[in-house]
This record gives structure tokens, C-alpha cells and sequence, in this order.
């Protein structure tokens, strides 16, 4: 498997998007840190750091989410913040593994990155088939490159 990187020219509307699902992801990084490390104090439990974050997704998702003070979450794709659990699972693992120091919060700054996963099938065209099972973006002619979640979220 290979990736294609590509700059995007963006308009003022879809760059604070990016930068808004850049600083999502980054929020949900920190809130997931800042739960896990918590959790180690609590007595009586034994679970690994991957169940702990599972956990903590499901809190997230179900509990914070929820909240009426955090209803601008709704606006982003579900696959950023997953992706910063993912991210997160990753950090602890290699940390554990003495492949790299403890996580620490992330901060923001100039090129932040954000992770989008396609988890249904791409419409190359309306009313023909969908291509399931995709990782991809669709390039439509004249090269113009449409990220189906993050257009989603422009309309």
C-alpha cells in the first residue's frame, strides 16, 4: 500500500473546516490523555490501556457528546475523533513497549493533521453503484478531489 499526498488549494470556508477538524481531533486526544492517565489512580480496577481508551471512547461518545455545551462536536465527522483514539491507542502501545516517550497533550500549531476513514461505500456518480470497501477520494474531471465526510460537513 502506498499514499498520495497532495497541498489542496482551499477557500477561507473550507480552511477553518480543516483547521476546525484538526482542533477536534486535538481535543479529543487531550480529553482521552487527560481520562486515561486519571483512571490509573482509581482502585479496584485492572485493565489494560487499550480497554481503558475503549472505554473512554464509549463515554465520549455517549456522555460528552451529549452535553448541550458541546453540541458544535456534531458538526465533524465521526472518524476524526476516532482516529485520535486510535492515535491515542497507538502512542500508549509504543510508549509501553519503551518505543517512545509518555504521550504527551498535543498543542496547536502550524500544520496540524487530522485522519479521515471512509467506512461506506463511495458514489462516483448519482444513481450509479456504490464502490464499497474504499479508502479512497473521488477525483472527478478536471481534477478536482472531493473528501465525501468533510464536503458533508460544507453542506
Amino acid at each position: 500500500m502506498f499514499a498520495v499526498r497532495r497541498e489542496l488549494k482551499l477557500n477561507n470556508v473550507e480552511t477553518s473546516l480543516m483547521r476546525g477538524n484538526a482542533g477536534f481531533k486535538r481535543f479529543v486526544y487531550n480529553f482521552g490523555l487527560g481520562l486515561l492517565t486519571a483512571s490509573w489512580s482509581f482502585e479496584n480496577i485492572k485493565a489494560s490501556d487499550s480497554k481503558r481508551i475503549d472505554a473512554i471512547k464509549k463515554v465520549f461518545t455517549q456522555v460528552t457528546m451529549q452535553r448541550p455545551e458541546y453540541t458544535w462536536m456534531k458538526l465533524y465527522p465521526s472518524t476524526v475523533y476516532q482516529s485520535a483514539f486510535i492515535d491515542l491507542k497507538d502512542a500508549f502501545s509504543r510508549w509501553r513497549k519503551g518505543l517512545g516517550k509518555f504521550p504527551k497533550k498535543k498543542s496547536k500549531k502550524k500544520g496540524d493533521s487530522f485522519t479521515l476513514y471512509k467506512t461506506a461505500g463511495i458514489y462516483l456518480e448519482k444513481g450509479q453503484p456504490a464502490l464499497l470497501f474504499t479508502n479512497r477520494v473521488v477525483i472527478n474531471p478536471g481534477k478536482l478531489i472531493r473528501l465525501p465526510e468533510v464536503a458533508d460537513c460544507l453542506g
